[in-house]
Formats: structure tokens, C-alpha cells, sequence
């Protein structure tokens, strides 16, 4: 028997010579290179990586892996959450679906689980082959229900030749996600003196890192004004605000809710009025006046560019400006340097 110690791997190599000039394969069973991360995993996704473990073939002759029995399952989720459990191979530690092994349809809910019959010669070129257990998550199923393979054994392996384990790890918690991870109640604003606060309430959470309220005077461009930390994940009423105090005479709010993966969702868009605004401009587009309800102030038109067309004195109440004289184009007109609205000149 000769032996040699790997120092990059941590493993010894044992070959056994028999007479007539045979070499059984001694096999590493590795997990570190492609053991699945905690993630989320929407409703709906088919060949969702759940465990990543890897057999390492040390000499010319090739194993043949014949048997995965009695792996073992856990977390929250039901049978019904999934399709079924799927066997997948790869040379390398990046999963794909090019190679199916085998597949269980029944039973499977938490607990143990065997696949049926299969066959792979773990080829010593390259030596590491990668394996991979899978679920197809249904469309209906739990939000927040999880899903959790426990560490394997040698003993649930069948390979040819002869077997050792290196560091054995559970799978990362797969979380199932169905719906927004947010459920938003409410979303509204409040003018008060010379400030807007912003409320929101969420029925429940689910891995919810924080929220960004953004703010726009057109309704169009928007820009991030303050960031809150959400509660992560949660089926409690909660309940958050902030207070914009260099508010716009008509100000536009939303809220960007980002989920600790980095994937965010846009929520609604609401309006807040708090004074010096241009509350009703009509018609638009117009050819020779428009017709604007609005506080009193000073109004200011400008084109494209943001030079000054025209500035005057307005009312409150209903007032009429003349553009007979302006150009076919887009301007915009503003009250107190405090909003801006879109005037569209056609003749």
C-alpha cells in the first residue's frame, strides 16, 4: 500500500495493489466547493440547488456511484411545497441541469429520502465530479416555509471502492418566497409646517433589509432622501416613518424596499401638497392661454434649457396666462421656486 498526503486539500491518498494488477479507487467525499448557500427561492422555480457535495476519485481506476439512500430533510416546509427532489452531476462547482441522475416524486415531505436506481463512473479526469440535490418549488406553495438537508454520511452513499469523508455540512436554509416580501398597508404622507412626514405600515416581512424613501418635484425623476432599517423578517404590524423637512410645494414620494440579497421592489407613488402649488393647469396642451388654479405668488416660465420666458404676479384663485407668442415645445411653469409643471405648446 502507498499513501501520500495532500497539503492542499487536507485528505490522504491510499492505493491498494492487488496480485493480478488491479487498483481500487480510494474516494474523497468532499462538501466545502459546492455546498448551496442560505437563500431565498420565489414560488414557481424548477432545479432549485438545496445540497452540493463532491466525490474526489485518487487513482486510474473509476468508481462507479451507484446509490444516494436515507438523506435526510428538515425545516418548516410540507410535501406539498415541492414537486420533487432531483440528483444533478457537474465537472465543475457551478451548477447546471446538463446532467440528470434521478428523481423522487413521492414522499417528500421532511424526513428521509432514497433515489431510485442510477449509475456514474467518477472519471479521475478531472478528478473532483459535483453533485447536486434539487426541488422544484410549486406555484402555491407556503410563503416563508423553509427548506434544509441535513448533513450527509458515507453510509447513505453507494460508490465502488473504498470511501473516506472530509468535513460533512448541512445545506444552506432555502427560504420560500411567494407574493412581495413585503405586505404593505399603508403608504401616506402628511403636510404639516414646512415639513412633510412619511408613514408606512407592512403587515409582515420576510428578509427584509431596509426601506428608501425617494422624493421627486415631477413625479418623474426621483432621489433617494433617507434610508430605515426594516425589521428583516416579521408577521407583525409595523409601522415606520420620516420627515422630509425641505419639502416642495407639490412633492412626489416612494418607497424602494430591499431585501438583504440586494433585490428591491418599487411600492406606490404619492403626492403631498404643502402650499405654493400649482394645483390645476388647463388646457394642456394648449395653443394660446392656459388657465391655472393656484395660490397667490410668483410664477416663473422657462423652457427646455431653463432660461426664463416669462415671470409675473398670480392670485389665488383662477388666473389666465397668454402663449400665443411662444414656440411649438415643452416649458415649465413653477410657483415660488417651490414646484414645476410640464406645459406642452403645440398650434
Amino acid at each position: 500500500m502507498n499513501c501520500f498526503f495532500s497539503r492542499t486539500s487536507l485528505y490522504v491518498v491510499c492505493c491498494f495493489w492487488l496480485t493480478s494488477g488491479a487498483v481500487f479507487g480510494q474516494v474523497e467525499q468532499l462538501y466545502t466547493p459546492n455546498q448551496v448557500a442560505a437563500a431565498s427561492r420565489t414560488c414557481g422555480t424548477i432545479n432549485v440547488p438545496v445540497y452540493g457535495f463532491a466525490f474526489n476519485s485518487t487513482t486510474a481506476v473509476n468508481p462507479v456511484f451507484t446509490g444516494l439512500a436515507g438523506f435526510i430533510t428538515s425545516g418548516t416546509y410540507v410535501a406539498g411545497d415541492i414537486v420533487n427532489f432531483k440528483l444533478y452531476q457537474t465537472n465543475f462547482s457551478v451548477f447546471n441541469t446538463s446532467n440528470l441522475l434521478a428523481t423522487i416524486t413521492a414522499g417528500l415531505g421532511p424526513g428521509a429520502h432514497t433515489f431510485p436506481a442510477f449509475s456514474y463512473t467518477v472519471s479521475p479526469s478531472p478528478v473532483t465530479r459535483y453533485f447536486w440535490i434539487t426541488v422544484d418549488i410549486q406555484a402555491g406553495a407556503v410563503n416563508g416555509h423553509t427548506i434544509i438537508v441535513n448533513p450527509l454520511t458515507i453510509a447513505m452513499t453507494t460508490i465502488t471502492g473504498s470511501e473516506t469523508a472530509a468535513t460533512i455540512t448541512a445545506g444552506g436554509t432555502q427560504t420560500i418566497v411567494c407574493g412581495l416580501p413585503v405586505e404593505l398597508l399603508s403608504f401616506e404622507g402628511e403636510a404639516l409646517e414646512n415639513e412633510n412626514q412619511i408613514n408606512w405600515t407592512t403587515s409582515s416581512e420576510l428578509n427584509n433589509d431596509f426601506f428608501t424613501v425617494e422624493k421627486s418635484a415631477d413625479g418623474s425623476d426621483f432621489s433617494e432622501i433617507e434610508r430605515v432599517n426594516g425589521s428583516g423578517s416579521t408577521n407583525e404590524i409595523t409601522s415606520y416613518f420620516i420627515t422630509d423637512r425641505n419639502p416642495g410645494g407639490l412633492t412626489y414620494y416612494r418607497l424602494r424596499q430591499t431585501d438583504f440579497n440586494g433585490e428591491w421592489t418599487l411600492h406606490e407613488t404619492i403626492a403631498v401638497s404643502n402650499g405654493n402649488v400649482l394645483t390645476t393647469v388647463f388646457p394642456n396642451p394648449a395653443s394660446d392661454r392656459i388657465t391655472m388654479q393656484t395660490e397667490a405668488g410668483i410664477y416663473q416660465l422657462t423652457d427646455m434649457s431653463g432660461v426664463t420666458i416669462r415671470t409675473g404676479q398670480l392670485e389665488k384663485g383662477m388666473n389666465e396666462l397668454e402663449i400665443s407668442g411662444l414656440s411649438e415645445g415643452i416649458y415649465f411653469l413653477c410657483l415660488n421656486n417651490a414646484n414645476r409643471q410640464k406645459i406642452i405648446v403645440k398650434h
